[in-house]
């Protein structure tokens, strides 16, 4: 193999492998995205407060309702960044 050939494998080897590294990071930015979207379009089952609240007498709807909008502005990525 003479050097130009070399150098021309080298080059290739590096233009594919940053590729797939953009790829790479366009798709795990997609997914971050899809799933930050389903989370905070995820609607609860109908009767889950008054559950809730015979449960747990001591909260009211205005509670259970405040705890749902933290819920939507609380993503598990968000989770996963604060636990590491």
């Amino acid at each position: 193999m003479n050097e130009n050939a070399a150098l021309g494998l080298a080059l290739i080897s590096l233009f594919l492998f940053l590729f797939s590294f953009i790829i790479w990071s366009f798709w795990k930015l997609l997914r971050k995205t899809q799933r930050n979207f389903y989370f905070r379009r995820f609607s609860l089952p109908p009767g889950l407060y008054e559950k809730l609240m015979l449960r747990h007498p001591q909260l009211s709807l205005e509670d259970c309702q405040l705890a749902r909008a933290c819920g939507n502005s609380f993503s598990p990525t968000t989770a996963a960044a604060t636990v590491r």
